[in-house]
């Protein structure tokens, strides 16, 4: 009998970290997750959307201000059948 004690999940998304070198300008973030959105926005396939955070504003409530990450987030659909 098989057994998990924490069950595999799945949130429905994919997230995107994009971490640049520390000091790098928010314009210079910005631009390489623009080159990145570009990329998913080429691929086929279930993403129905995305959307970035750039800067620490949504990363994290322990994080001091940054302006080297950002995160893109992805919702994916159901496998169709």
């Amino acid at each position: 009998v098989g057994m998990e004690f924490i069950p595999a999940s799945d949130s429905g998304q994919i997230s995107i970290t994009i971490e640049m070198p520390e000091g790098t300008s928010i314009e210079a973030t910005n631009e390489m997750t623009e080159e990145v959105e570009t990329i998913i926005g080429d691929l086929n396939g279930d993403l129905e959307s995305f959307y970035s955070i750039i800067g620490s504003g949504g990363m994290s409530m322990s994080s001091s201000a940054t302006t080297n990450m950002a995160q893109i987030t992805c919702p994916v659909s159901a496998a169709k059948t």
